[in-house]
């Protein structure tokens, strides 16, 4: 008997095996089958017992595997729905075995505790923003970044810009912060590759419409990414760095794009 399971089917038309056993034969034959589906691996205790089990004992196993099958089946269900109601999208693609179930499981978890991680980041930003006065002053040393498009300065005057204080300095030397700041930092968690993230950061800076749709589709290519990457590794290959990834645009590839449910897009938002 597997472990978990605490019964078992007799079928009716066994009672013409018993009539034609003696008392004493039927009673050991049935000590034998209760021994049996106790887990206690018994042996018969004579040939004739043995003989008559033999039958007995595979229509055991046949309706173990049944009852196995259907197990696993309504776990996976259960497991299928849970995905379908919070990851629609993970839902889709292990309906289409782009992935299989349990990766579908292990990205959604991840999604969970990254936005677990992400509102505790907000919290204790918003406290830190309450402690500010109005009046804030610093000495600044003042300083002009430079690139082809536009010319990002220190604040004047000593002044601290509380709302715009977070920012990465990409390898050209530009600022990345607002939205694209965020949205840059949740593809390269998802991504999760640590490698030239300043080059990534300008690749990202590049896209000219960024929108929370495109953003989206994005995030779950690179989470996709991230999951293959093991595999890429095995077969000796070098796997694409986020700069690569971003600039060649490899979210429209065939292996994302198949699997991916078209969503009304957002007016575009320029980050």
């Amino acid at each position: 008997m597997a472990e978990g399971k605490k019964s078992f089917l007799m079928y009716v038309d066994y009672i013409n095996i018993f009539k034609k056993l003696t008392d004493d034969e039927a009673g050991k034959l049935a000590k034998h089958l209760w021994s049996y589906v106790n887990d206690e691996n018994p042996e018969a205790p004579d040939r004739l017992t043995e003989i008559i089990f033999e039958p007995i004992k595979l229509q055991l196993k046949r309706d173990l595997k049944v009852w196995e099958i259907s197990k696993e089946t309504k776990s996976n269900n259960g497991r299928i729905g849970n995905l379908k109601r919070w990851n629609k999208d993970l839902y889709e693609m292990v309906i289409k075995e782009s992935i299989s179930l349990e990766e579908a499981e292990k990205i959604a978890v991840e999604r969970k505790l990254s936005l677990s991680d992400n509102n505790n980041r907000h919290a204790t930003n918003n406290v830190a923003k309450i402690a500010v006065t109005d009046n804030v002053t610093v000495t600044v040393t003042d300083t002009v970044i430079k690139n082809n498009n536009n010319i990002i300065s220190s604040p004047k005057n000593g002044e601290v810009d509380v709302k715009n204080s977070d920012f990465f300095i990409t390898r050209k030397k530009r600022k990345l912060l607002g939205k694209r700041l965020e949205t840059f930092n949740t593809f390269w968690e998802k991504f999760d590759y640590k490698k030239g993230k300043a080059e990534a950061a300008d690749a990202w800076l590049d896209i000219p419409e960024l929108t929370f749709s495109l953003c989206d589709r994005i995030f779950l290519a690179a989470e996709i990414e991230a999951r293959r990457r093991p595999e890429i590794e095995l077969l000796g290959k070098t796997p694409k760095m986020a700069q690569g990834w971003i600039t060649a645009r490899r979210w429209e590839d065939e292996i994302y794009s198949k699997t991916e449910k078209q969503k009304k897009p957002y007016k575009p938002a320029k980050w």
